[in-house]
């Protein structure tokens, strides 16, 4: 497992890395049906790309929890 975010803990002394964990092991055991552009922006560079799965859940890729644009998913 790869721990990128350390023993980093916010300002309510919420361990990061155990609630990222935590939302993105909702994902296991999902397929990937499409990949999903919201280009409501129409912007190029502020396209959100996200994940459909078959059992219908959605996922955007994110900057950030608030949502703050889009973001960069790396796969291995």
């Amino acid at each position: 497992m790869l721990l990128w975010l350390g023993k980093y803990f916010n300002t309510m002394g919420v361990n990061i890395r155990d609630a990222f964990a935590k939302e993105y092991s909702k994902l296991i055991g999902r397929t990937v049906r499409n990949v999903i552009v919201d280009d409501s922006q129409n912007t190029i560079s502020e396209n959100i790309y996200g994940l459909e799965f078959t059992d219908g859940t959605t996922v955007w890729i994110l900057r950030d929890p608030e949502g703050n644009g889009p973001g960069f998913l790396e796969i291995i």
